[in-house]
């Protein structure tokens, strides 16, 4: 057995074993490399992207505030207006009981001065 551990063959079989196990492992650990550089580039885009999303929600969330406003200010608006517009209504219909009440007035004054 020491024979065979010796001879050259051996030698070369286990020196050539070697020279492909360290071929494979510079192999392996340049995709490993290749995988960790794309994992970070990925997770720096995904950061650009998360910042960019945030920025756009913080902008929709800021456009949608103001529309609210705007909506407040014109509901407030058309109640004001519609509100007025009751008013103004009741105060018509005020106006015409009053002519009403006259003119009543008038005729039952005048058949009165007729009898």
């Amino acid at each position: 057995m020491e024979t065979f551990i010796s001879s050259p063959i051996f030698v070369l079989v286990t020196g050539l074993a070697e020279i492909l196990i360290v071929i494979f492992g510079a192999i392996i650990l340049a995709y490993v490399v290749v995988i960790v550089h794309n994992v970070n580039r990925m997770s720096k885009i995904a950061r650009t992207e998360a910042e960019n999303i945030a920025a756009d929600i913080e902008r929709a969330r800021v456009d949608l505030k103001d529309g609210v406003e705007v909506v407040k200010k014109r509901v407030k608006l058309a109640v004001g207006a519609m509100s007025a517009k009751k008013i103004f209504d009741m105060l018509l219909a005020g106006a015409g009981r009053v002519t009403a009440r006259q003119k009543s007035k008038r005729r039952s004054s005048r058949k009165s001065s007729d009898d």
